[in-house]
């Protein structure tokens, strides 16, 4: 037993500690409601001003935790008609004190969240609430508005539309407010393009403070895996693809290259190296000169082995186009980076566009340890918890239910073949439907979904389809999921956030009536209660347990009564997929031999095939882990060059002229240092050659700007320091200290721009080639790191060179 597992026999586990100081804050909030609820509003609405007074006054907010809770659970009843439950309470308490709060569905997480948001949001340092669509963002934000607007916050959001001048300024105002939802994608964006922006009135962002994550699973792990990037264009690099496309089509996999489809990696045998250098006309490929020949075609062997049509992307109209993995949306907007893309127009013969270039790029992981103080919910992620904390230094708290659960989990049913499985499930539904049970029938994929479709329309079974096309029709449809007899397919991540009500909801009915639609609601509700709630089906086990939990959460919600059953089969995707070299693949597929004569429709009652099914699972998981550790590893070392390179551009936006002035003189005397060979500490090395050019280069520009004789370089010979020093001096006293700052601001910008971007394109290559030598005994990473810094150090020097010889060598007029 490990040491915290001696101590959680001692002291409790930690959901038991913080259940345990939960339970005394919640004490003091019940001691304070009652007395709240003989108040006026008015006087309510002056004792959240002594709040926020208290708070901007640097009383810490643990202090202020119970009378803030009381508060806002009493403003809550007033405003929206809902109070607090006891464990929303305590979910609040554990949710500030900084923890991933694992609440089931329909525990009320939304309301919960209203707690720790409005505390941390009293100073006013600002709170994001981060939701995983647009439509959830806007709906909490017209829900809970009159809760924070009453409390004296206010509250903004952030929507994918805001793209132009307007939407720009509405973005900022909505960062400005004390308290601002957004999804993930356009939080994680707008802080990669603040760092782009050429002023701080282009930037939206203030400094990041505290935010909760909302289906904290989906973000932080399952999305983990995919950097987010700003692109832009660069070379035409379609010769070098289309080549690298007709070089590696010539190899065999096996003997020239392997593939490891759990990683979606390929790496290259000895045969497979020496016909590349035989088509290429080299004697050693690996060498550092041949890098962008080592990239093109390692994109053209995943292009080749790994990318699938019709299941990564599609090819329509002549273009490619990506499916999302986790709704199955095609992205007609988005391109894979770093010349993937190009390969993939190479391999099927398309126009091959202009490769972008990476401007921006950021893990979720290292983006999120940016919050001083950040938290989650979810109703999945305590089977992660090892994972969160190993990432973000968090620890896992279990909430319990608000009412018991009294869901009835059925034992999963194994099939041989997927026919016989999708067969067993629409007769499965046939009979629920009959009784007038609704039913969600959750698939794997998009594909599937479109099968049972067919089937139940086959079968003449009325059905709705989810394919997560629209974020506010998925929420309407998943709304009515629950009236009696009805019948939704959807693939895995459709309806996350909303909540199936038992009966329907009001708003899909068509009588105008008030009381008609409550009777009819209830009477629907009470028939779907009496013949045993919401069925979940499943139509197979994902890759990770925690998205089956996630669907069978939908049934069972407060203490309703509900059902989850699983079907499965031998040939599901994920284990032909994961498990062909498998102890336990083997055993599936040696049972598959011994049950050719096993009636059709009946399933396996082998104990054994449940067990291999789900250890295989297991094992996709760990690989999935791994894959997102792997980003996380590589990322860390980017991430001090990066915060160095986003904290210089912060310092020259924000810095006063003679700032900047004094920067520029700094910057000059490092070249003048670096050109009499006398390199300092700052500059970097140069050799003979390249500082033998760049005097040249620029005592011929400076020649030609002011004059040689008055600089002296006729007849004597300056030194290389006061030459530039001797320019920068005679800028300022043409174009003033202020137009020098100006001007050398932005050229200092645009000159880190364009070698962070350089830099950025390396680093993705370097990572493809270190990757080759752990065939050669090294370590990938230890090589990357080297590589890496040497990269940096390189970089920073030539950011300091490439800005003055830029400057100096600027045009005037007299």
């Amino acid at each position: 037993m490990t040491t915290l597992g001696w101590l959680d026999q001692y002291i409790g586990t930690h959901t038991q500690r913080e259940i345990a100081r939960g339970k005394r804050v919640l004490r003091h909030v019940e001691e304070l409601g009652t007395k709240l609820g003989n108040e006026t509003d008015q006087r309510l609405r002056d004792r959240a001003q002594t709040l926020r007074e208290r708070a901007a006054g640097g009383s810490p907010l643990d202090d202020l935790m119970a009378e803030t809770f009381s508060l806002v659970r009493e403003v809550s009843f007033r405003q929206i008609g809902m109070r607090h439950f006891d464990v929303q309470i305590l979910g609040g308490v554990a949710l500030h004190r900084r923890n991933m709060v694992e609440m089931k569905t329909g525990e009320g997480k939304t309301l919960a969240a209203t707690l720790p948001v409005v505390l941390n949001a009293l100073a006013g340092n600002g709170a994001h609430v981060i939701t995983v669509n647009d439509y959830l963002a806007q709906r909490d934000v017209r829900w809970m508005r009159p809760i924070y607007e009453f409390m004296g916050l206010s509250v903004g959001v952030v929507l994918e539309n805001m793209n132009d001048d307007e939407g720009r300024h509405a973005r900022k105002e909505a960062y400005q407010a004390d308290i601002t939802y957004v999804t993930n994608h356009e939080l994680v964006f707008d802080y990669l393009r603040d760092n782009l922006a050429s002023s701080r009135d282009e930037q939206v962002h203030r400094r990041l403070h505290f935010a909760l994550v909302d289906e904290v699973d989906l973000l932080l792990l399952d999305e983990a895996g995919t950097p987010l990037i700003i692109s832009g264009g660069g070379p035409d690099s379609s010769g070098r693809s289309v080549a690298a496309r007709l070089i590696v089509s010539s190899l065999r996999e096996g003997d020239d290259f392997r593939v490891d489809h759990k990683t979606r990696r390929v790496s290259v045998q000895d045969e497979g190296w020496s016909k590349m250098e035989i088509a290429l006309k080299v004697d050693n490929l690996a060498a550092p000169e041949h890098i962008d020949w080592q990239h093109a075609l390692h994109n053209a062997l995943l292009a080749h082995a790994v990318y699938q049509r019709d299941v990564d992307y599609i090819v329509q109209d002549g273009e490619i186009q990506l499916v999302d993995d986790y709704t199955g949306r095609v992205s007609p907007d988005k391109r894979y980076s770093d010349g993937l893309h190009q390969a993939l127009e190479a391999k099927e013969g398309v126009a091959v566009q202009t490769e972008d270039r990476t401007l921006a790029k950021v893990s979720y992981q290292m983006f999120f340890r940016l919050y001083p103080s950040l938290c989650g919910m979810t109703g999945t992620v305590y089977s992660a918890r090892e994972e969160i904390q190993r990432t973000y230094g968090l620890r896992v708290v279990v909430m319990p239910t608000n009412k018991p659960v009294i869901r009835v989990d059925e034992p999963a049913s194994v099939f041989r073949s997927s026919a016989e499985k999708f067969e067993a499930v629409v007769e499965e539904v046939h009979e629920l439907v009959a009784t007038g049970r609704p039913v969600l029938v959750g698939t794997t994929s998009v594909k599937e979904s479109e099968r049972v479709s067919r089937l139940l329309f086959h079968r003449g079974i009325r059905h709705t389809v989810l394919n997560a096309k629209d974020d506010s029709a998925e929420a309407a449809v998943i709304a009515q999921a629950g009236s009696p007899s009805a019948v939704t397919v959807s693939t895995n991540m459709a309806g996350r956030g909303v909540d199936i009500l038992l009966g329907g909801s009001p708003k899909g009915l068509a009588s105008e009536d008030p009381d008609a639609i409550k009777m009819q609601c209830e009477a629907g509700r009470a028939r779907i209660v009496k013949n045993g709630g919401l069925m979940v089906i499943g139509t197979g086990l994902h890759e990770s347990r925690r998205i089956d939990d996630q669907l069978r959460g939908r049934s069972g919600r407060q203490g309703d009564p509900g059902g989850s059953h699983y079907f499965l089969s031998l040939d599901d995707p994920v284990y032909r997929r994961f498990g062909e070299k498998d102890d336990e693949f083997q055993v599936l597929k040696d049972l598959r031999n011994r049950l050719r004569d096993h009636p059709c429709v009946a399933p396996i009652m082998d104990r054994r095939v449940l067990r291999a099914l789900r250890e295989l699972q297991k094992k996709v998981e760990v690989e999935n882990e791994s894959i997102r550790r792997d980003v996380l590893r590589y990322d860390v070392v980017v991430d001090h060059q990066r915060r160095t390179i986003y904290g210089w551009r912060q310092t020259i936006l924000a810095q006063q002229p003679s700032e900047t002035i004094g920067l520029l003189r700094d910057m000059a005397g490092d070249l003048g240092d670096d050109l009499e060979e006398r390199a300092s500490s700052d500059a970097g090395e140069l050799d003979d050659d390249t500082r033998g050019q760049i005097r040249t280069s620029l005592r011929q520009t400076l020649s030609a700007q002011i004059g040689g004789l008055e600089y002296g370089l006729e007849g004597s010979t300056p030194s290389d320091r006061a030459l530039v020093e001797k320019r920068l001096v005679d800028l300022q006293e043409t174009i003033g200290t202020e137009g020098l700052a100006a001007i050398g601001g932005q050229v200092m910008l645009s000159t880190i721009d364009e070698m962070w971007t350089d830099h950025l394109g390396n680093l993705e290559r370097v990572d493809d080639a270190v990757g080759l030598r752990g065939y050669g005994q090294l370590d990938p990473l230890l090589e990357f790191k080297r590589e890496a810094h040497n990269l940096y150090v390189a970089m920073l020097g030539g950011i300091r060179r490439q800005t003055m010889v830029r400057l100096l060598s600027m045009r005037t007029r007299s």
